[in-house]
This record gives structure tokens, C-alpha cells and sequence, in this order.
């Protein structure tokens, strides 16, 4: 082999030997790369989980007060009706009902939007059945307060309301036991 043979094929090792290198290094830096974004997205879901969980259990916690007090509230109906009547205050019994329902229900909206930002849909879809069994519930307490409608006999549909509600926080509760218990997977959105 001459001596400029000898050259040349020293430069092509070279030359393979450094595209091998940049080829090398070029792999490397998309898996530490890969290995980065992994890590950020576990993070992530994670945070994200760990944010739900709280919701869930503040959005839980909201709801049954909100129930509770509409719960209330229908218990003391006649006794309140009667004594604002006999005080001359019966214009006032509506008012009166519409607040507090309002009150009982607003302890649940807040929780409510919270768990709307945090997802995901199929959670979103059972806490908007929830908002609506206590929207309904404060409409209706509201009409049936009326002077006009005060003579109906509405209290037997209340416990059929209140299955409602239980209804309602069975099917959010499956939903969300099931979304926490699930194994995150990586590749699988949370």
C-alpha cells in the first residue's frame, strides 16, 4: 500500500469516525431530550391528580352542605311560613325561601368551577348534573314559595328531590373513584 493510499484511508476512518461520533452524540441529546419531556409530563400529571383529588373531596364536602341546608330549609318550611304569617310577614315568606335557597347553593359553586378546570370531560359532565339537581331544586323551592303556590302539595315530591341529589353525588363519586384509581401509563393522557 503506498503512502498516499495509506493517507486516505486514514481520512476516511476519520471522517467515519467522527460521523459516528455526531451520530452518536446527535442520539444521545434526543434521548436525554426524550428522557426531560417524560419526566416534565409525569410531573405534570401528578400535580394534575393531586389537584383533582382535592377538588373532588372540597367539590364532595360543598355539595353535601349545599343538600344539607336545602334539606333544612324544607324541614323548617312550615313552621317558618306559619310564624311569618301570624306575624303579619307573610309577603316576606318568599323572599325569605329564595335566599336561603340561594345561600345553600351558592357553598357548591366554587367547587363546582374548580372541578370544571381541572377535567376531564366524563367528571365535568356528572359535576354539571350536579349544579343542575341544586339549580333546580333552589327554582322550584322559589316558585313553591310564592303566595299563589302556597296551598299545593309539593312536600311529597321533596324525597324524590332528594334521591335526586343522592343520585347525582353517586354517579360524580363513581366517576371520580374511577379517574383516581386509574394507573397513570406513560403515553396515556391524564
Amino acid at each position: 500500500m503506498t503512502r498516499m493510499d495509506q493517507g486516505l484511508a486514514a481520512l476516511i476512518a476519520a471522517v467515519v469516525a467522527g460521523l459516528l461520533a455526531l451520530g452518536g452524540a446527535w442520539i444521545g441529546f434526543l434521548g436525554a431530550r426524550r428522557q426531560t419531556t417524560d419526566q416534565a409530563h409525569a410531573a405534570h400529571d401528578q400535580w394534575l391528580r393531586e389537584q383533582r383529588q382535592q377538588a373532588y373531596v372540597v367539590l364532595l364536602d360543598a355539595w353535601d352542605q349545599a343538600v344539607g341546608g336545602l334539606d333544612h330549609l324544607v324541614d323548617e318550611w312550615n313552621d317558618v311560613m306559619l310564624a311569618m304569617d301570624g306575624q303579619g310577614e307573610a309577603h316576606e315568606f318568599h323572599e325569605y325561601i329564595v335566599n336561603r335557597a340561594d345561600k345553600a347553593g351558592a357553598v357548591v359553586q366554587q367547587p363546582l368551577d374548580r372541578v370544571a378546570l381541572l377535567g376531564p370531560e366524563q367528571i365535568d359532565v356528572a359535576a354539571e348534573r350536579m349544579d343542575t339537581a341544586i339549580r333546580s331544586a333552589q327554582y322550584w323551592l322559589g316558585i313553591l314559595s310564592r303566595p299563589d303556590a302556597r296551598d299545593r302539595d309539593w312536600a311529597s315530591h321533596w324525597p324524590d328531590t332528594m334521591d335526586g341529589f343522592r343520585q347525582a353525588r353517586a354517579a360524580f363519586m363513581a366517576l371520580a373513584k374511577d379517574e383516581l384509581r386509574r394507573v397513570p401509563r406513560p403515553g396515556r393522557k391524564p
